[in-house]
């Protein structure tokens, strides 16, 4: 089962049907799936790990703020570069 995930920066955004999120949270890193319960997250810099049914990608990521709904995770950051694997 997949979910949207969308993240904003002051430089742009991306947007991707996802299966499973790695999110570097401020007490250590999150796991989201699809139909997570609602849930504000603060982020740290790190990496965040983005799966979907056919691809993998990582970002690096600055501090922001994590909307988790149960169909859509919003990222807002104040950067993020997507990384090799």
């Amino acid at each position: 089962m997949t979910f949207r995930f969308i993240m904003f920066s002051p430089s742009g955004s991306v947007e991707h049907d996802v299966t499973k999120l790695i999110l570097p949270g401020l007490e250590g890193d999150i796991g989201v799936l699809a139909r997570h319960a609602p849930e504000i997250i603060a982020l740290r810099a790190g990496r965040l790990k983005v799966l979907g049914n056919d691809f993998e990608e990582y970002y690096s990521v600055g501090t922001g703020l994590v909307k988790v709904l149960p169909r859509e995770t919003t990222v807002i950051t104040e950067y993020f570069k997507r990384d090799g694997a």
